[in-house]
């Protein structure tokens, strides 16, 4: 147990270091992708009493991967048991993924909300 504890936190450890290289990438200008994180560090122009410290922008990220891996571990069951239960579904799935070239399906995540 003592092991295990020591464990998970260095891996917490770790993933708050990388959490403060990306943080500290980002003021310098080097990355602006505009996702969660980058709309945390805007608030860096507002009034001291609105900005997040360092410590709260790590603590919602890490929250985020959490809650985001539960998010999408329960909605990949549900999407095969929906499968599972749904034979119709499953053939028209295969046909779009499988059969039809003119209509093959991206794999890129980027595009996904743009498949037929």
């Amino acid at each position: 147990m003592v092991e295990l504890k020591k464990m998970l936190k260095q891996a917490r450890n770790r993933l708050m270091e990388t959490f403060r290289e990306i943080i500290a990438r980002r003021r310098r200008g080097e990355e602006t992708p505009e996702d969660f994180l980058q709309s945390m560090l805007q608030r860096d122009s507002l009034p001291p009493s609105e900005k997040l410290d360092d410590s709260e922008i790590m603590d919602n990220l890490l929250t985020l991967i959490i809650a985001g891996q539960t998010t999408t571990a329960a909605a990949m069951m549900w999407s095969v048991k929906f499968l599972h239960d749904n034979r119709e579904a499953q053939d028209i799935l295969r046909v779009r993924c499988c059969t039809d070239s003119s209509q093959t399906m991206d794999p890129n995540p980027t595009k996904i909300n743009y498949q037929p």
